[in-house]
This record gives structure tokens, sequence and C-alpha cells, in this order.
């Protein structure tokens, strides 16, 4: 845990035996509803689930009610802002063709990393599904459900998200 994070409400963290959470400088989790105009249904769950498993959470960036579940590899980049109860994950936690789902081993299940950009806004309730890379100074509508790739400077929405236009960053100049 980098220095000067704020912890508003408690967050969960769960790291497996041999995996790694690493969280930057100037964090804030907010996991409780007081403190947070939406609230939250849960406080923030960081998770990694086996071995050899990195979640990565970037300097100076804000989440609130955030669930992050990583097998493999999920990376926040800084500067970024997920809205209440955003969803990321990089495993499809259970086998596709089970019979068995309740018994099925996950580590068996499709698993790829996620990387989520710098200053990228995920508005409340959006979840970004297992092999995503979403570019630096993109923005996510709120209830989003990203399964696929976007480049930076995108403007991503839907469910599932499409690309309904692009951030001008120099109209901020």
């Amino acid at each position: 845990v980098g220095n000067r994070c704020i912890f508003m409400g408690r967050p969960i963290l769960s790291e497996a035996v041999g995996s790694t959470i690493i969280i930057g400088d100037s964090v804030t989790f907010v996991s409780n509803s007081f403190d947070t105009a939406l609230g939250v249904r849960q406080p923030c769950i960081l998770r990694t689930l086996r071995k050899g498993a990195i979640l990565k959470i970037g300097n100076n960036t804000a989440v609130s009610g955030l669930v992050v579940c990583s097998e493999s590899y999920v990376s926040v980049g800084e500067s970024c802002l997920l809205g209440a109860n955003v969803t990321i994950f990089d495993t499809d936690f259970h086998l596709i063709h089970s019979l068995n789902r309740i018994r099925d081993d996950h580590q068996l299940a499709n698993v790829k990393p996620v990387c989520i950009g710098n200053n990228v806004f995920i508005g409340t309730d959006s979840i970004v599904c297992k092999g995503v890379t979403i570019g630096s100074n993109s923005v996510i509508g709120a209830g989003s459900v990203v399964t696929k790739s976007f480049p930076d400077n995108s403007i991503i929405g839907g469910n599932p998200a499409v690309l309904l236009g692009t951030v001008n960053l120099s109209s901020y100049s």
C-alpha cells in the first residue's frame, strides 16, 4: 500500500498465497455509502485468486465500492476515477462446458489480463470483463458491460459496450 492512501470504510483485501496486490500513492477507497453521492452496495473488494496473480491500482486513483478479482493480471492506471459499484475481473470463474458448475475447478476457466489506462473514468455499475484493455483518457458510461478493448480517448457505453465517440483533449488546453 502506497503513501497517503485514504480509506473511507473498510475494504476487503483477499490475497492468495504467492500473489501480489499493489496499491499506489494517494489512492482513495470509498467503502461506506455515507461518503459518496450514489452510495455503494458493498465495500471495496480487492481479490487475487491464485499464486502468481497480480492486481495493481495506480497513483491518484479513486474508487467507490469497486470489486476486482484477479486470477492472472488486472491493472488500473494512474489518476482514474471508478464510480460506485464497478466490477473488474480477468476470468470466467467457471468452465463453460461444465456439468457441475458448483464443483468445477475455477483455475481451469478462461483467463485473460485486464489493463485500464491512465486517466480513465468508469461510470457507476459498469463491468469490465476478461481480456479487455481500455486506453488512457477514456470514459465508460454508467451501466456498461465492456467485453472488448478500446483505444486511448474513447467514449464507450452500452451492453455490450460500443464506441460512442472520442475525447477531444485539445479542447481542455
